[in-house]
């Protein structure tokens, strides 16, 4: 997750394609549903939604665009020894000149996108996640899709499917998860633009404001002011958006310590 908690509209600089070219989406190999995006062919060409180099992080998200990562990280994660990301491309910055990409931190450039990630590997354990699904007799038993809307309360992997990788999307779940050896990477390399929130504690709802949340523990005040600086975006900054504030954390987010 962004650090600011906003893949669209943050302080961070975002990514746009420009004029990509895709191919086939992975299938699931049992029920054939679609499990991720089109696959992004070259050449891979970005423009950034900020000029200023000190918008820019090890970390880029966008519309169009699962992840963008930098240099220095591909090469901290391939050195680690690490698993579950089968495949980096290599990314073409456009319409930022040479000098301006120059003032960028050192080892930043080029990104790559994840173009290959484990899809087909761990899964949530439905039972801890306390997954819930509009038709439930539609799901996939490997892949776990279904038809309808769906919510979870935590991403609680079953490590009976884990078999060592470190970042990977789980099946019945959504995004990226990672490791605590990326979270090492992450710290070490001192990453400014990412929020890292435990799995067990992110939750998913396809009825809610934003789908995603904070279910507890150690991150939930940072979430209330996420929350609360979408309000004031979306009800304004006055009276009205406060106590919409106010009355949608009663209303789904009472109940969590």
């Amino acid at each position: 997750m962004p650090e600011d908690g906003h893949i669209i509209g943050g302080r961070w600089a975002e990514a746009s394609p420009v004029d990509p070219q895709y191919g086939e989406a992975e299938r699931c190999p049992q029920c054939g549903r679609f499990i991720s995006a089109l696959e992004w062919l070259p050449p891979r060409l970005i423009q950034l939604s900020s000029p200023d180099p000190s918008t820019w992080d090890d970390f880029v998200w966008g519309a169009g665009v699962e992840l963008l990562v930098s240099a220095r990280f591909v090469q901290a994660y391939q050195a680690a020894g690490l698993k579950g990301v089968y495949e980096f491309a290599p990314v073409e910055l456009v319409e930022i000149d040479e000098e301006t990409k120059s003032l960028a931190p050192a080892g930043l450039l080029p990104y790559y996108e994840i173009h290959k990630i484990e899809r087909l590997g761990p899964a949530l354990d439905e039972v801890a996640s306390k997954v819930r699904r509009a038709f439930p007799e539609t799901r996939c038993s490997f892949c776990r899709f279904g038809k309808g809307k769906r919510s979870f309360e935590g991403m609680v992997i079953d490590m009976s499917t884990w078999q060592g990788e470190d970042m990977f999307v789980p099946r019945g779940g959504t995004g990226i998860v990672v490791s605590e050896r990326v979270r090492e990477i992450v710290e070490r390399l001192q990453v400014r633009n990412v929020w890292l929130i435990p799995s067990e504690n992110f939750g998913w709802d396809e009825e809610r404001p934003m789908l995603w949340y904070v279910n507890g523990g150690p991150e939930l005040e940072r979430f209330k002011a996420v929350f609360a600086n979408y309000c004031g975006a979306m009800y304004g900054e006055g009276w009205y958006g406060r106590w919409m504030f106010r009355y949608l954390w009663w209303k789904w987010y009472r109940r969590f310590p």
